[in-house]
This record gives C-alpha cells, structure tokens and sequence, in this order.
C-alpha cells in the first residue's frame, strides 16, 4: 500500500544567506522589488537593487514554471548578488520497470542542452533512494544568451510514497564553485523530510 504526500521540508545550511522565494499569488515584480531593496538594505545602490530584483523575478518564474513547492536564492553578502538558486518540486514518477532505473536510463541518455557528461548516481538519503545527477547545461538553441549553468538534482524517491519524485535542484553559474555547491547540494538534499498526506 502506498500514500500521497502532502507537503516537504529541507533544512538550509547558513540560513541568514538564504532568500526565501515567494511562491504565492503576489505579483511577482512587486515582490522582487520589495525583497531586493530589503535584502540589499537602505544605502545599497539603486543598480544593485534594480539587477537583484531582475534575478529574484527570473528565479521565481523558473520555481512557478516547475510547479515547485519551495525556493531560496543563495548569497554570501549583503550587498552580494544570489549566486545560486533551490528549487524543490513534486513531479510524477516516470512509468516502466522501476522508478530508480527510469530514472538513471533517463539521465543518462543525450540531451541536446546538455554539455560534456552527465554524472550520474544512486544515493541513499533519510527521506528514500535518489538518483543524483550533476551536469552543465547550455542556453536553448533559439536563446540570445550563451550563459552555461551548472547544478546538482537529487530526484528522490519516498519511501511508501507512490507515484511522485521529489526533484531537489541547486543550480548555479559561477562554474569554479562547482565542488562547494555540489556538496552543498547533497546537504540539502539529505536533510529532505516528505509528509504523508493524511
């Protein structure tokens, strides 16, 4: 037998440098606005503010775009741009002959936005089994930009949890932070707590 969830939680290394994304129905330029100028305090520079707030609002969309349940954005500063991004979000498990094994063939096989190889792994976490995948990803093809991010996704499977992957992602685009977000990343990840629907 097997339940539905009903609600996650994960735990942020350093929270004071975490900013929570509002996934809620307020407009999202008033919020990026609001939040940036508190966040960057009182004597920060307008540009500063203005370019915080473009990067908040972005950040929200890709959360709202994958239907996720949770968002921060990472700093270091407080007058230090989010140099990376959470999502946290429930997605249906794929179909076949195991959601592990799925989910590893999927990762593993080419995709046109991804660049060099795919680290692909399994991994045990509190919260059930996880294939961890880290990789570089380019701009889409019809895209004016030729940013490459990088990030770390823990797709974890609950256990007694049917149907649903819970996708932990960290994304970020400073490439030389590569092994300090990696780890960071599987902090997250590990700390992941899932609610049983009652």
């Amino acid at each position: 037998m097997t339940a539905r969830w009903s609600s996650c939680t994960v735990d942020l290394p350093n929270p004071e440098q975490w900013l929570p994304i509002d996934l809620g129905p307020r407009a999202p330029e008033d919020w990026a606005v609001t939040t940036a100028a508190r966040a960057m305090g009182a004597g920060a520079p307008p540009e500063f503010v203005t370019a915080m707030a473009e990067d908040l609002a972005w950040y929200r969309a890709v959360a709202s775009n994958r239907r996720a349940v949770l968002a921060a954005g990472y700093r270091t500063g407080a007058l230090e741009p989010v140099i990376a991004f959470l999502h946290v979000a429930g997605i249906e498990a794929p179909e076949g002959g195991g959601v592990v094994a799925e989910l590893e063939r999927t990762f593993r096989s080419p995709r046109p936005y991804v660049l060099g190889p795919t680290d692909v792994s399994t991994v045990r976490l509190g919260a059930g089994t996880a294939v961890r995948v880290r990789e570089l990803a380019g701009s889409p093809a019809d895209s004016t930009s030729a940013e490459v991010m990088e990030y770390v996704t823990h797709y974890v499977v609950p256990e007694g949890i049917g149907g649903t992957v819970i996708e932990v992602t960290l994304t970020w685009g400073s490439l030389a932070l590569g092994p300090e977000f990696s780890e960071l990343a599987d902090a997250v990840a590990g700390s992941l707590t899932v609610t049983v629907a009652g």
